[in-house]
């Protein structure tokens, strides 16, 4: 039998979000200016995508959300 193991990319510990939970805008930290962003809902539907190092996510609803950046996946609370 073959067994194959994958590397998860190793996460990048320089890169976190606040505030968590969030209000208006999200901060981004340890990313390039220019990086893509995704939020999604908890349906893994696109709910905002922008560029940047910060988002406004204040006409989201209150709600649990996933940041999508860099291929890593952050949790935050709406």
């Amino acid at each position: 039998s073959n067994l194959t193991i994958r590397k998860a990319a190793p996460a990048n510990p320089e890169l976190f979000i606040y505030p968590n939970p969030v209000n208006n805008k999200l901060l981004i930290h340890g990313i390039e200016v220019d990086a893509q962003l995704e939020v999604y809902n908890i349906n893994h539907q696109l709910v905002q995508s922008g560029f940047g190092r910060a988002l406004d996510v204040s006409m989201l609803p209150k709600g649990l959300y996933i940041l999508l950046v860099n291929n890593q996946r952050l949790k935050f609370i709406r």
